[in-house]
């Protein structure tokens, strides 16, 4: 932004004062602009490669789901031990349990209400064969 406003305060009226620090804002604001892409390109390069070592493939649904079936709440150890050799990242497969407890408990609680309302119809069907 320039000034173009002469003979403000403490200014000798030429106006180089001003051009000078508009000119000064102009390098850093392009400075800042040129930092902030370099750190979103680096930004995608890292959520790439983050995503990369995250995802789960098929093959390794069966490994979890097996230790699932021993274990719903594996220790820092076994999450260790397991995304090593699966060759992903710990949150990854911390995650994947997280969401297969959720999952289950779900399942459970859906159960229970299909059965809850077989035994209510069930109840209201004698109800209405006695009356």
């Amino acid at each position: 932004r320039i000034a173009t406003r002469r003979g403000s305060g403490g200014s000798d009226g030429d106006g180089a004062e001003d051009f000078s620090k508009s000119n000064s804002n102009s390098n850093t604001e392009s400075t800042l602009q040129s930092r902030i892409d370099a750190l979103e390109s680096t930004l995608t390069v890292l959520k790439t490669s983050a995503l990369r070592e995250n995802t789960l493939r098929q093959e390794h649904f069966t490994a979890l789901e097996a230790l699932f079936e021993m274990t719903p709440r594996p220790d820092d150890d076994r999450i260790q031990h397991l995304a090593s050799s699966l060759n992903v990242a710990p949150q990854a497969v911390m995650a994947w349990f997280r969401n297969r407890r959720v999952e289950t408990k779900r399942s459970i609680i859906r159960q229970r209400k299909i059965n809850a309302c077989g035994t209510i119809a069930f109840l209201l069907a004698v109800v209405l064969a006695v009356l």
